[in-house]
């Protein structure tokens, strides 16, 4: 949680964002992995030095597209932020994404997440200028699609 409040924060209600617990993702993320990601999904976690998880990606299928895979989620404690993590995640989901196939990776952010943004544009990612609003635990988030083509240069 600890993850999105710092991602969120000022793009999101606070009131919103206090309110989510760990309790409340559990058994999503209980059910994804016992149904499993899929034979071209995949979930990534990035470790400390001292072995503690401090960050986690989601890559799996777009929705019946079969050579458009999705970064539906990276994500990073705040303490970990700008050591590298972030970008071996990324690295690591864009090999995968390969290795399973795909051609393409799509991914949503907030528009005004502009760190985020700025992550995602010095790896290559391009914004589509596709918007959406999508219902995120309960409420209504615009989000903006980026992509990437894979086998393109990154950083």
């Amino acid at each position: 949680m600890a993850s999105w409040r710092s991602a969120y924060r000022g793009l999101l209600p606070d009131d919103y964002l206090d309110a989510l617990s760990v309790e409340d993702r559990l058994e999503q993320w209980r059910r994804f992995l016992a149904d499993g990601p899929g034979r071209r999904g995949v979930v990534l976690l990035a470790e400390d030095d001292a072995g503690r998880l401090v960050g986690f990606a989601r890559l799996e299928p777009a929705g019946g597209e079969s050579e458009l895979a999705e970064l539906s989620a990276i994500y990073l404690d705040p303490s970990a932020i700008g050591l590298g993590h972030g970008a071996r995640l990324m690295a690591a989901a864009l090999r995968d994404a390969e290795g399973f196939g795909f051609s393409e990776v799509r991914l949503w952010v907030l528009p005004g997440n502009e760190r985020a943004r700025r992550f995602y544009e010095g790896g290559g990612w391009q914004s589509t200028g596709v918007t959406r609003t999508a219902v995120v635990w309960g409420l209504d988030v615009d989000e903006l699609e980026y992509r990437r083509a894979l086998g393109a240069p990154g950083p």
